[in-house]
């Protein structure tokens, strides 16, 4: 893939939306087929819960492990995996009290009782603190105190991810990885992080998500918790006060945009994401290789 050059050749009557299709694929390798809202919801979600249960029923496994953060990523992965009636076991993985202030953690055990999905918490804390030690660590002296914390951060991610694995790999589970489109092709998440066997979402925005997860709370009658995770600030709580879209330096809404349109309709915003894009291309390609060619 060449990275200075992710968007299709067009002419100036082209039209957007096959644009930005044609783009999705240049950045991911995958094709979009088609965009979730109110008006197909339903039928979406019978296509992606038969799917996703049949591919489930040919592993071969006892279940699906959801690392589960009671975000509206994990949220909806969770209520689609129960809804297709697939075997959950939710996993929530505080650092410490990361999730006490924002009440993600008490949201979380509270929709697995409501629904009877069995879960398990898993504090990482001690985990972070083993691998990035604080107390006797040169390499984190020597880094800037951004970078240092970038670090840590990202440590605590792919920490949970390990434990996740170890969990069902464990109980013969698959692993869920509950990534979006949006986060995906800005480079949301950490490179080299385990990815899960199964991420039956990752051609969806943030905004469908959110279509998709209401029609799932209403279905399943737990909208009021839905909402709750609907109204919540998107955050990874890989530290207080975390805030998606502050980091970003826009909100979903017009990454979506973006995505789904070819525009913003702003073009500072188009070439703030446009910047972030190009920036995380790395992490959504191979590793550089030698392909043994002498051509």
């Amino acid at each position: 893939m060449n990275n200075q050059d992710y968007r299709p050749h067009h002419t100036p009557k082209a039209d957007p939306h096959e644009l930005a299709m044609a783009r999705i694929v240049k950045l991911t390798g995958m094709r979009k087929k088609g965009i979730i809202d109110s008006s197909n919801v339903k039928q979406h979600f019978s296509n992606m819960a038969a799917e996703t249960l049949r591919f489930f029923r040919q592993t071969g496994k006892k279940g699906v492990v959801v690392p589960f953060s009671a975000g509206i990523d994990s949220t909806t992965a969770l209520l689609l995996f129960h809804a297709a009636g697939i075997p959950v076991l939710a996993l929530i993985m505080p650092d410490w009290k990361s999730m006490d202030a924002s009440g993600s953690k008490k949201r979380a055990v509270k929709l697995c009782k409501q629904l009877g999905i069995k879960y398990r918490v898993e504090d990482v804390g001690d985990m972070r603190t083993s691998v990035v030690n604080y107390n006797d660590n040169p390499f984190r002296d020597q880094a800037d105190p951004t970078v240092a914390e970038l670090s840590s951060m990202n440590t605590v991610s792919r920490l949970r991810m390990v434990k996740a694995r170890e969990v069902a790999q464990n109980l013969d589970h698959l692993l869920a990885c509950c990534d979006n489109l949006s986060e995906y092709i800005t480079g949301n998440f950490c490179k080299e992080q385990d990815r899960g066997d199964i991420r039956p979402m990752i051609l969806c925005t943030k905004g469908e998500l959110r279509i998709l997860a209401a029609f799932l709370g209403v279905l399943l009658d737990v909208m009021d918790l839905v909402q709750e995770t609907l109204d919540a600030i998107p955050s990874a709580e890989l530290k207080p006060d975390q805030s998606d879209e502050a980091e970003y330096g826009f909100i979903y809404k017009l990454l979506d945009d973006w995505i789904l349109n070819y525009t913003s309709g702003n073009e500072k915003i188009d070439a703030l994401i446009e910047r972030r894009v190009k920036s995380t291309q790395h992490k959504r390609n191979l590793p550089m290789h030698y392909d043994c060619s002498l051509m």
